[in-house]
């Protein structure tokens, strides 16, 4: 596998560079929904293709096309791993650009795929004193807390009303439509992290009153489901930043 931090530089790259990616299509199908994501820039042309039904296992099915333009080359890629990767590599990037603190503790909120792909990444790099984890399912609340221990780390489950002094990163890794976060978090926190939410959903609810609102974290998707990422809840990044217009040319939509 590539290593997150080598994902995340090549994500840098892209955003630099610039693309072009037009507002997500959704299409009604029986018991849920399709939904086509295209983009391209200079050098390759992709593009996801989603299938949600309910019922279905699993109720969330992907892949992405992709083509390089110098040579013709197709390549059909495993949708949920590069969505899983990918989400987890621009968490990485953005808490490398826009985190106040590049060491702490992380509390990672869903324990799902996200969760274990966010944790992978942040262990990489960055030096990590805890891991807290919280979450609604008992075996894979378990499960990330092991595969922490694991990896070296002291791993404790978060059950307080209020984030701990010494979390330096929170990743909310969960669709939940309802608030997820207490009211405070402590200053300085970076929050990021990616969740799976359902056709036409405007954003996960992170905090309180906080459906959709896409600068605090990017669990929530902005209003039209553009895209699953974003940042730290600022209003500048540092020059250079591929994370607004002073640092590159990003990804227009059409």
């Amino acid at each position: 596998m590539i290593p997150y931090r080598v994902l995340a530089e090549a994500i840098r790259g892209v955003l630099l560079r610039g693309g072009v990616a037009p507002r997500r299509q959704v299409l009604p199908i029986p018991g849920g929904a399709f939904l086509v994501m295209p983009a391209a820039d200079e050098e390759v042309a992709v593009c996801k293709l989603v299938t949600v039904q309910e019922g279905q296992d699993p109720m969330v099915q992907a892949e992405v096309w992709a083509r390089r333009l110098s040579t013709g080359e197709v390549f059909h890629l495993p949708g949920e791993e590069i969505t899983k990767r990918r989400t987890a590599a621009l968490s990485l990037l953005a808490a490398q650009v826009l985190a106040p603190r590049k060491a702490g503790a992380l509390l990672i909120v869903g324990p799902g795929a996200q969760g274990e792909a966010h944790l992978e990444a942040f262990l990489e790099a960055f030096p990590l004193s805890r891991v807290y984890v919280r979450g609604r399912g008992r075996a894979r609340v378990e499960a990330l807390l092991q595969k922490a221990r694991a990896m070296g780390l002291e791993a404790l489950e978060w059950t307080g009303e209020e984030v701990p002094e010494d979390v330096a990163f929170l990743v909310t890794a969960t669709p939940s439509p309802t608030p997820v976060l207490p009211e405070r978090v402590p200053p300085g926190v970076f929050r990021g992290g990616g969740g799976r939410l359902p056709p036409g959903d405007a954003g996960g609810a992170e905090g309180p009153g906080g459906a959709g609102r896409p600068l605090r974290g990017h669990g929530g998707r902005p209003p039209g489901g553009r895209g699953a990422s974003g940042g730290k809840e600022a209003r500048h990044p540092p020059k250079g930043s591929p994370f607004g217009a002073a640092g590159g040319r990003g990804v227009r939509p059409l």
